[in-house]
């Protein structure tokens, strides 16, 4: 069992295109697999009400993470503020779409 790490949810800093900025996202990695422990409230994840702690991480604007570490996809979601960002978790069995515009936290 790994440690879970918080995904820079609000530690933000700046760029020349302005803030950037993660999605809120909590993850820690089982095994092979990532899972959302927990949601920033205030932040992009929170704010959409798509995603649960439980899901288990797909893929972050198509590209699979399958055999990513949490740094890797810290990577993936971190973006400027107001940009969107798709994530698609499994849950139940199912694949579940959430389509995260970043906000500043």
């Amino acid at each position: 069992r790994h440690q879970a790490s918080p995904m820079s949810a609000r530690a933000m800093h700046e760029s020349p295109q302005g803030s950037r900025v993660g999605l809120g996202l909590v993850l820690e990695q089982l095994d092979s697999e990532i899972i959302l422990r927990d949601l920033v409230p205030g932040l992009a994840a929170w704010n959409s009400g798509q995603l649960h702690p439980g899901d288990v991480m797909v893929s972050v604007d198509g590209l699979s993470v399958d055999g990513y570490d949490l740094d890797q996809i810290k990577t993936l979601t971190v973006g400027n503020v107001g940009t969107s960002c798709q994530v698609q978790v499994r849950r139940d069995g199912k694949v579940v779409t959430a389509l995260l515009t970043r906000v500043q936290g």
